[in-house]
């Protein structure tokens, strides 16, 4: 269903101010207003975000109220890449996915994953924040074994985010050519399901009949 007028104003209106704390403040209100409690659990997100927000890093003890978050961010990978870090105060990285059309990461960011990495585990860099957090995009963002892994075998903060499956293999073969090019573990491309919108307008779908934003650039 669509969401109210008022939601999608509220949302445009923390979009178009980056920088300006008041108006996301003033959405955490408005959902929490609305007595769903996934949309409670987004604005305590949007609360803490506001209180840490040179950090993109997860936030300490909100996994299980992360979880229930049930709203979704799509936008083309530039302007997450440009818009990282207020992006990922708004949505938990798990619930935010970027398209790829065409995008090929910076080489001194791409040097940073090792190549059968990327073909193993399907990943694809995207952006070093703060000089150690590693953003990587996925079609399992909300795989905390994988990101697990990539934390300890990189050293590095892991930030996964989604993206579509085709658009990751597509990017892939374009930076590293094919995976039978390789010697490695597991040279098979896996297949996995991963729901990303098509966006043309910032429409906030906030449950019954409000909670899932998705925004354009």
């Amino acid at each position: 269903m669509t969401a109210p007028m008022d939601a999608v104003a509220l949302f445009r209106t923390v979009l178009a101010n980056p920088d300006d704390l008041t108006p996301r403040l003033v959405f955490a209100d408005w959902l929490e207003d609305t007595g769903e409690p996934h949309n409670v659990a987004w604005a305590e997100y949007l609360r803490r975000r506001t209180q840490f927000q040179e950090s993109v890093v997860e936030l300490p003890g909100f996994d299980e109220r992360e979880s229930s978050i049930r709203a979704r961010f799509t936008l083309p990978v530039r302007q997450f890449v440009r818009h990282r870090a207020t992006v990922l105060q708004l949505l938990p990285p798990k619930n935010i996915s970027v398209r790829l059309d065409g995008f090929r990461p910076l080489l001194a960011v791409a040097e940073l994953l090792p190549i059968s990495f990327a073909l193993e585990m399907r990943l694809v860099p995207l952006a070093l924040c703060d000089g150690n957090t590693f953003v990587l995009a996925t079609p399992v963002p909300g795989d905390r074994e994988l990101k697990a892994k990539l934390e300890f075998c990189l050293n590095r903060d892991i930030v996964l985010v989604g993206a579509n499956a085709n658009e990751i293999r597509l990017c892939i073969e374009q930076l590293y050519g094919s995976p039978d090019d390789y010697e490695t573990v597991d040279s098979v491309f896996y297949e996995f399901t991963c729901e990303v919108e098509s966006v043309d307008t910032v429409t906030p779908n906030l449950s019954r009949p409000r909670a899932i934003p998705s925004a354009s650039e």
